[in-house]
């Protein structure tokens, strides 16, 4: 055993104290360079709000609660916001559960992001912002505890304009809402107009059939009557003639 250890430099006798010491040593100093993962709880109080918002859809928020065993159903979707926001405050049943829920939902950005070191996750944090794909790397970035405050800051300004840019986009699309709902109302309020002197050309149609079934009823009959008398007519004066010619005769 001594042999193999001073033929090989790199060779570590577990025995040693002093060795054991130096890999626990070597350990520390190497998970210190990791970037850590902050709990939910934890992030910063500006990324609080933006990760509820952002990385939970709002039946994700309303499953969480539930399992929580809070009501939902006659919560509206600012409260359901809000008690989420408020309960990242601390360490709680719901707290732990978003910070369990979105770890196994972005695992595989937490995999591929965490350990980057600080610019090369800023350039994927642009690259994934103009896509608009940020869900994932935004919760690695909202945990991660070695950005610096700038890095931070630069984060938290694109998703605060990002916010502003879509509450103007939802805005916008709620006044081409009204819009065509008024204009669907418009057009609803024509088509019943529509209908309704269809219903009355429909009814004056029928009224006009009917009329025209009993015209062609009478002229039927009128016509029997006027064939009826003809047929009269010439036995009348056919027997007229006879009269005539037998008074001639005689």
């Amino acid at each position: 055993m001594e042999n193999i250890g001073l033929q090989n430099p790199n060779y570590l006798d577990l025995n040693s104290g002093k060795e054991l010491r130096a890999i626990q040593s070597l350990d520390n100093e190497i998970s210190s360079t990791k970037p850590s993962q902050q709990k939910a709880w934890m992030i910063n109080l500006s990324f609080k709000c933006p990760v509820i918002g952002t990385c939970l859809s709002l039946e994700e928020q309303k499953k969480i609660l539930k399992k929580a065993r809070y009501s939902t159903k006659n919560l509206s979707a600012y409260k359901v916001h809000q008690i989420l926001v408020e309960r990242l405050e601390n360490e709680n049943d719901i707290s732990t559960r978003i910070d369990g829920y979105l770890k196994r939902k972005f695992h595989g950005d937490i995999s591929k992001y965490l350990y980057l070191d600080e610019s090369a996750f800023l350039k994927e944090w642009k690259a994934h912002f103009e896509k608009g794909l940020i869900e994932g790397l935004f919760w690695v970035a909202a945990t991660r505890a070695d950005l610096s405050l700038s890095a931070i800051w630069s984060i938290f300004g694109n998703i605060h304009m990002q916010m502003h840019f879509n509450s103007e986009q939802n805005r916008k699309e709620r006044q081409n809402l009204a819009y065509q709902m008024e204009e669907n109302r418009k057009i609803s309020q024509r088509l019943e107009k529509i209908i309704q002197i269809n219903r009355g050309i429909k009814k004056e149609k029928e009224r006009l059939e009917k009329e025209l079934s009993e015209l062609s009823s009478a002229h039927l009959f009128l016509k029997k009557e006027r064939d009826s008398l003809e047929t009269e007519l010439k036995e009348f004066q056919k027997k007229n003639l006879v009269n005539t010619l037998r008074d001639e005769n005689c």
